[in-house]
């Protein structure tokens, strides 16, 4: 039986307050690092598709 996975797994830095930031808000939500993680990307993602412009406001810029 072959176990494939839907994506690679992929290393990121993050640094220690951001990291404990996320632990706290994947407790909160019930769970795991990286599905929050994949929750915050798509909800960022989904904001920029609605809304190209709404994120210069926090000082993120996109090229």
């Amino acid at each position: 039986m072959t176990h494939t996975r839907p994506s690679a797994p992929t290393s990121v830095r993050i640094p220690a307050d951001l990291k404990g930031w996320l632990e706290d808000r994947s407790i909160k939500n019930f769970r795991s690092m990286n599905a929050e993680l994949v929750a915050i990307l798509s909800a960022l993602r989904k904001g920029e598709e609605d809304d190209p412009e709404g994120f210069a406001k926090f000082g993120v810029t996109y090229r």
